[in-house]
């Protein structure tokens, strides 16, 4: 992501949309169901962070393989799926007008 916030969830706290950075929260695959609960409920506030089985990186540039085909979203919008993702954030480089 390259927001801080997503479905009123402070899912990356450190992270700013105009930092010029992806923000790469990593789930431990052997998380148990409880502990997901857990952190997701957390993550209202921003507290599920830090945690031994989540993983948080920021980068400008980013690769990440997935060991089966996911389904991929972009701003809200699904756009297919991938086994593997190259992520470079380009800083102000969109233009918005009103």
């Amino acid at each position: 992501m390259t927001a801080q916030f997503w479905h009123g969830r402070d899912i990356a706290p450190r992270s700013h949309p105009n930092d010029g950075k992806v923000d790469v929260l990593r789930v431990a695959a052997q998380m148990s169901v409880r502990t997901r609960l857990a952190a997701r409920s957390r993550s209202r506030t921003g507290t599920h962070l830090p945690h031994p089985q989540l993983t948080f990186a920021q980068s400008t540039d980013t690769t990440i393989i997935f060991d089966r085909p996911l389904v991929v979203w972009v701003d809200d919008r699904r756009w297919g799926t991938a086994t593997k993702l190259h992520l470079v954030v380009e800083p102000d480089a969109y233009t918005g007008y009103v």
